[in-house]
């Protein structure tokens, strides 16, 4: 259960209040079983020394100072990066750092409360105390304090650049690194990856850009993501989770608590023709257990990517045959400028904001297209593009949209990298074609070959397979295919965005997910799909919770479908069906009316917005709607044969028990 309990929590403590003259002057801050030192900059929680950087320690210093009052994120910033100017980004992997210590999730916490876009608030009750408190609850004041910032030999620390130090920084590390010793080593030991049964656990930091734009260190980093991610030996992080191990002041204490037993890191520098990266592995302490430094050559970018892939990739033993690790390593493309634009595409879309912020997705699209315009055969590249721009239900013009979505999955398995894509590729254009069977067959036995060599292609024909056991009604495929999902993705930090509805009836998958969903960073999907998988268990209190304490801008267009389904579940029907005739109206035909007059029960609204049978192409796009409660295939004749071929009774699902009863819209 969240504990939304507010401004209005606000207590007196027991001898000192935090923030008087004496709770100022005060060294020991302890909340139930967690002690702060706040001269030693130490923390103990059931006395067992929390392993937090000098920033989280400051940040929890300022919380536990103003304890049930929401400090806002200025304040923060100006407590833990004073006159410096950071990204929201910094602290909230600051706060990720202080919850994975306190075992806090952010979904239903119980120290620290996030106020999307205000800031946090700490929810115990302090007591500031002159003196150590209770022996039981930390040690003795002889104790050696835990290592800080600086004291660790040899490790990882993020490269600050900023504004005009740009120019200088190149110049400056062109002269060093001409003289830097080269510190290569042929390979890592596997010894040296301590700590890590097979798979290891693997993140690649974005690398960092010493002088020229982010997208080179951002297509270095992927190039590599991919090779790693083909080795039966790694798991690899998800980019996200990668991204906010680099802002974290101790990275490797970051990646220790995600279970990360390695890390690799990089830099990229640009200085007038001459191109260069360093790349680093570093142990589970962040000690540098292999370093290469390689120049460009004369080649060029896209040869130094391959080659930044090829030699990490060697290193760490990702296959036998060196051409096999070649062959992996490759860009796909010949065209430095379809390479740019693919890279800068991919930069925002494999980040939070591609989930949050849909101009930055408009423009990865474009960025996309000229991609593909530049270089028809880069495979990659249209297969990306034609997943961004597939129609849907309520698109204007479907066929046009499709006719191009198919040329390019065309394109995709004439030029793929190898046999195991073309043939997902192919099956992809099985399934869009409807012809399920088919689709189904060629994507199992796919899996089965792939399943230990290739994760990214295996997160592929999972999502693939999920649409066909919606459309084919197979409850035990779906449910196998969640578990599967679902480990994936919760090995990688990755976000599911798959709606639970089809696993209603499995509680301990839905149970699994909510947890799941609890330990990441809020999305509006996300959110959405937290808050029905609540709804599906009967633990509607906690939603409305978890619905309260988020904010509706942020949930952008599924916060009228969660406020819907929070009313139908509490039996509040009028309000359910009031809030969906607004939001019909608002929004006019689409996805978004259907949907919040399919949970209101509002029987002519769902007629008078479902989408239109006006030909093929549309009736294919109802692919994506399958697998919709209450959706009904039987008006649209090519959907119900395709449907009726796979021996499947075209009928709607049934609609989900916290939906209201379905009505005419009079009532």
């Amino acid at each position: 259960m969240l504990d939304f309990r507010g401004r209005w929590g606000i207590t007196r403590l027991m001898e000192h209040e935090v923030g008087d003259e004496a709770g100022a002057e005060a060294r020991f801050l302890v909340a139930g079983d967690l002690v702060l030192d706040r001269r030693d900059q130490r923390a103990w929680l059931l006395a067992v020394p929390l392993q937090l950087g000098a920033k989280a320690l400051t940040l929890l210093e300022e919380l536990m100072m103003n304890p049930r009052l929401l400090v806002t994120k200025e304040r923060l910033f100006d407590a833990a990066w004073p006159s410096q100017a950071v990204s929201d980004t910094v602290l909230t992997t600051a706060i990720r750092e202080l919850r994975r210590a306190l075992g806090d999730p952010a979904r239903a916490p119980d120290w620290i409360e996030t106020h999307h876009g205000k800031g946090y608030r700490f929810l115990k009750d302090v007591e500031a105390l002159p003196v150590r408190p209770n022996p039981a609850l930390s040690p003795a004041e002889g104790e050696a304090p835990l290592p800080v910032d600086g004291e660790r030999r040899r490790s990882y620390r993020p490269l600050a650049i900023a504004g005009g130090a740009l120019l200088l920084l190149g110049l400056v590390a062109a002269a060093v690194w001409a003289f830097l010793p080269a510190r290569e080593q042929p390979e890592v030991s596997r010894d040296s990856v301590a700590g890590q049964t097979a798979p290891h656990r693997i993140a690649i930091l974005p690398f960092e850009v010493a002088s020229g734009e982010a997208w080179l260190g951002s297509a270095m980093a992927n190039r590599l993501t991919d090779v790693l991610g083909r080795s039966p030996d790694f798991i690899v992080v998800d980019g996200q989770v990668a991204a906010a191990l680099a802002q974290a002041s101790e990275p490797w204490k970051a990646a220790g608590a995600e279970g990360i037993g390695t890390f690799v890191s990089g830099t990229v520098m640009v200085a007038g023709d001459s191109l260069q990266a360093m790349v680093t592995v570093h142990d589970a302490a962040g000690t540098e257990i292999w370093v290469r430094r390689l120049t460009d050559r004369g080649e060029g970018l896209i040869s130094l990517t391959e080659r930044v892939a090829f030699e990490t990739a060697r290193a760490l033993k990702v296959a036998a045959d060196p051409e096999k690790i070649a062959e992996m390593a490759e860009v796909g493309t010949a065209s430095l400028a379809a390479f740019e634009a693919h890279a800068r595409a991919v930069q925002i879309l494999d980040s939070l904001e591609g989930f949050r912020n849909p101009d930055s997705v408009a423009n990865a699209i474009e960025d996309l297209r000229r991609a593909v315009a530049l270089d028809p055969t880069f495979a990659q590249a249209a297969k990306d593009l034609a997943w961004f721009t597939l129609p849907g239900p309520y698109s204007p013009d479907p066929a046009t949209a499709e006719d191009r979505v198919f040329a390019l999955l065309e394109m995709a398995a004439r030029h793929a990298p190898n046999d195991w894509e073309r043939r997902a590729t192919r099956a992809n254009l099985d399934l869009r074609h409807l012809r399920f069977e088919e689709a189904r067959a060629e994507l199992l036995a796919l899996y089965e070959e792939t399943r230990a060599t290739s994760a990214p292609l295996n997160h592929s024909i999972l999502t693939m397979l999920s649409y066909i056991a919606a459309a084919m009604r197979d409850r035990e495929l779906m449910e196998w295919v969640w578990t599967e999902l679902s480990d994936y993705n919760l090995a990688r930090g990755r976000i599911q965005m798959k709606d639970p509805a089809y696993i209603a009836d499995a509680p301990a998958l839905l149970d699994r997910f909510v947890t799941y969903h609890q330990q990441q960073e809020p999305t509006p999907i996300g959110s959405y799909v937290l808050h029905s998988s609540l709804l599906l268990l009967g633990r509607t209190e906690e939603a409305a919770s978890f619905l309260n304490g988020t904010v509706a801008a942020e949930n952008g267009r599924y916060d009228s479908l969660m406020r819907v389904g929070q009313a139908c579940a509490e039996a509040r029907p009028d309000d359910a069906r009031g809030l969906a005739r607004r939001t019909i109206e608002a929004q006019g035909p689409s996805y978004i009316a259907w949907k919040v007059a399919q949970i209101s029960g509002l029987g002519d609204q769902i007629e008078r917005n479902r989408p239109v049978a006006d030909g093929d192409a549309r009736q294919r796009t109802l692919l994506v709607m399958l697998d919709d409660p209450g959706f009904d295939p039987r008006p649209y004749p090519l959907l119900a044969q395709a449907l009726t071929e796979a021996g499947v009774d075209p009928v709607p699902l049934p609609r989900l028990s916290f939906y209201c009863p379905l009505t005419p819209a009079s009532n």
